[in-house]
């Protein structure tokens, strides 16, 4: 099932970032669940992503949310995107996602924060 930008079960995009590899958008769905979302950077943001993950939860830590980190789990994989915002400097977003397999092996990728490009403005 493609998931279009325009999807109506959408309340608020909560993050979206990328690397050269991987461009990553977590939602907070109208239901109040979190879902993940996947496209490999070669195949753009208009086709299907290549991975969904729904159910996801979110956790919030440190004095002003400092960190957010959300988790989601698919067969015995393990996928958590970590948003680590420094209270001394507040424009500046750190962000990681981790996958951890079934082994407990463990692979992070460093991610930018990414702005929507503004044919997508009405889903900020």
């Amino acid at each position: 099932m493609a998931i279009y930008w325009s999807d109506p079960t959408i309340e608020r995009i909560l993050l979206f970032c990328g690397n050269g590899t991987y461009i990553v958008r977590i939602d907070l769905l109208k239901n109040l669940s979190i879902r993940y979302l996947c496209w490999h950077t070669n195949k753009g943001l208009l086709s299907p992503p290549c991975l969904v993950l729904d159910n996801g939860r979110m956790t919030r830590s440190g004095t002003d949310d400092e960190k957010t980190e959300f988790f989601f789990e698919h067969e015995d994989w393990t996928f958590s995107v970590e948003r680590i915002v420094p209270k001394d400097y507040p424009v500046v977003s750190h962000i990681f996602l981790e996958v951890c397999d079934q082994d407990q092996k463990k692979s992070t990728w460093k991610m930018e924060p990414l702005s929507l490009p503004k044919y997508f403005d009405t889903f900020n």
